[in-house]
């Protein structure tokens, strides 16, 4: 009986412990259907759709970017907005766009299971600053 009582309490512990972990998840990992192939501002303060999407990737992607991308040392601020896509491999990627520095950086997962990677960097586009206009003017409208 106490074997029982003891097994039962290990399940409900790694339960509680997986929705804990799984905060983010639960929270924003179910909106990839509206972020895929889209351009999204990240405004801190209002905490807006592209800034949850953000933590999110933080989050599930938390070595690759929260201990080397965005870790103390390189002093790095959140990006004023992002695009995620799927790529010809099918493998998930994220742009971090910084307009003031002028700077785009891409990363990809290596495989399906695998890990997220800087794959380059690179200056903004017309395009994409066209886009940051057109989302910091949508964003003024609210």
């Amino acid at each position: 009986m106490l074997k029982n009582i003891k097994f039962l309490g290990c399940i409900v512990l790694f339960v509680a412990a997986g929705f804990i972990s799984c905060g983010n998840f639960l929270k924003y990992g179910s909106t990839y259907k509206e972020a895929k192939d889209t351009y999204m501002l990240i405004d801190v303060q209002n905490k807006n759709f592209g800034y949850q999407r953000l933590m999110y990737n933080k989050a599930f992607y938390k070595c690759e970017l929260a201990k080397n991308f965005f870790c103390a040392e390189n002093n790095r601020r959140d990006p004023d907005f992002i695009f995620e896509y799927i790529n010809e491999n099918n493998l998930n990627g994220i742009e971090f766009f910084y307009v003031n520095s002028n700077e785009v950086f891409v990363f990809e997962l290596e495989s399906k299971w695998g890990n997220l990677l800087l794959k380059n960097t690179r200056p903004l586009s017309d395009f994409e600053r066209k886009v940051y206009q057109k989302l910091k003017k949508a964003a003024n409208a609210k």
